[in-house]
């Protein structure tokens, strides 16, 4: 089963159940799903998980999206670079600096924006900024936890490069919620 929205940048955002979708069963575990970003003909799968955890997710992040305005240190400095730069500290047992603050849990200050992280290959961000909302799509160092070295992590830093980011519209974020609802 798909659902989809087609977003106000011409992007279509994509739910995929693996499975056939039962009714009656709508909070289960059961339905392992894919998130797609559909641009053009290019597609991105963002998340691959249960559906219950992406609506919830997803729930979390739209229903607070007026809140979670992007700090200013991670618009100077790009939010997925950041987050490359928490998960390479981490992996090499180096101490954090004054850019990467940690909330009193002990997290990292910049995860409250993250909406999804498929492991070593990229992360999808939900943020505000200036008035306005938007989904990113950043690159994760492929090589975290595993052969990290810090020269590759260097060149992968100087090459990076955001590889999607869609502004949405107030409808957007709209559909995007009626989209999730219809799981509940």
């Amino acid at each position: 089963m798909t659902k989809n929205l087609k977003l106000s940048s011409g992007a279509f955002f994509e739910l995929i159940i693996n499975s056939e979708y039962d009714y009656s069963k709508r909070k289960s575990d059961e339905y392992e799903t894919d998130v797609i970003l559909k641009i053009d003909n290019f597609r991105i799968l963002i998340c691959s998980d249960y559906l219950n955890f992406i609506v919830s997710k997803m729930q979390q992040h739209l229903n607070i999206l007026e809140e979670l305005e992007l700090l200013k240190e991670f618009e100077l400095y790009k939010i997925g670079i950041a987050f490359n730069d928490y998960l390479f500290s981490i992996d090499n047992e180096k101490e954090l600096n004054e850019d990467y603050l940690k909330e009193n849990n002990d997290v990292w200050i910049g995860s409250k924006y993250l909406l999804f992280e498929l492991p070593k290959k990229l992360a999808t961000w939900l943020f505000a900024l200036n008035g306005k909302y938007y989904l990113e799509i950043t690159p994760l160092y492929e090589k975290h936890f595993i052969d990290s070295d810090e020269s590759s992590y260097i060149d992968f830093v100087a090459n990076f490069k955001t590889l999607e980011k869609i502004e949405l519209t107030n409808d957007d974020v709209e559909g995007l919620k009626n989209l999730i609802n219809s799981f509940l």
